[in-house]
């Protein structure tokens, strides 16, 4: 019978040995969640927005308003992870050995889910925002805060996911920096928090998933609001600890399905980045 140690899921374990450095998960929390689909896809229920009309003669029968409904549609993808370890290997490393392969797996699961939701965003967003030769600018910025503003995109959702160059170059302006401009100490701190309503979210390398796409000089960064991506879950998270007699190793597996969706392009938004200047 499986042990189950899906806890490692969600937890960051001391290591016990030496690990590669690698990133975890990044953009939690930041779309809207569905957990426990079955099938391979799921139609998210959409409703538009309508307006209301002059009442009319008094006594006159109300005319009845069609709300617009759409179903966008996310499809799961199965993805899965099997680290053996052999009961003679295990006596080879130190420490708790198979607590650090399950830190291993949840921040592999966690990569996953993160690049998942990287590459909805790439499929359906609504605004597109070349790179023009820069790297990004505070005024980038703006143009998105503005085009978000004109959709009536609420505050305090906003999220905006970027590489350490991104982050490199804001924090060559003196708008970003200021305190004057900005409440955060960013000089100090070595990072941005908040700046134009969007909560700044660093994306590494993720060489083994993909990350922020690259073409030459040209990062793709991308900015949405919580209420225009749908993540939805076959499967959560889970990582599983099986002994093998046969292989006489304890086999390490992780599951996971999921999807994510953009609901309302109007809300996401790619903005492309030279990182040659």
């Amino acid at each position: 019978m499986a042990l189950s140690i899906s806890n490692a899921a969600v937890q960051e374990f001391q290591d016990q040995f030496s690990l590669t450095y690698q990133s975890v998960q990044s953009l939690d929390g930041m779309t809207m969640v569905g957990h426990g689909h079955v099938g391979d896809a799921y139609k998210i229920p959409f409703m538009g927005q309508v307006a209301m009309h002059p009442r009319g003669a008094y006594q006159s029968i109300i005319a009845a308003t069609d709300t617009p409904v759409t179903r966008p549609i996310v499809t799961f993808s199965d993805w899965t992870l099997n680290i053996p370890l052999d009961k003679f290997q295990s006596k080879l490393l130190l420490g708790n050995t198979l607590e650090s392969i399950a830190n291993t797996q949840s921040k592999s699961q966690a990569r996953r889910v993160c690049q998942t939701k990287l590459d909805a965003l790439e499929a359906d967003a609504g605004t597109s925002i070349p790179d023009g030769g820069t790297n990004l600018t505070v005024d980038k910025m703006k143009q998105v805060m503005q085009i978000f503003d004109d959709a009536e995109v609420p505050d305090g959702q906003r999220y905006w996911a970027m590489n350490s160059s991104q982050i490199k170059a804001l924090l060559s302006d003196n708008s970003v920096t200021s305190i004057l401009y900005n409440q955060s100490r960013t000089l100090v701190n070595g990072e941005i928090d908040t700046f134009l309503g969007f909560k700044i979210i660093k994306i590494g390398a993720m060489a083994l998933e993909g990350g922020l796409p690259k073409t030459g000089n040209i990062r793709t960064t991308y900015a949405w609001a919580m209420g225009a991506v749908y993540t939805g879950y076959r499967i959560d998270p889970q990582i599983d600890v099986d002994w093998s007699a046969e292989r006489q190793s304890w086999l390490t597996i992780s599951d996971l399905a999921m999807g994510t969706k953009v609901t309302q392009p109007l809300g996401v938004a790619k903005i492309d980045c030279d990182e040659s200047v």
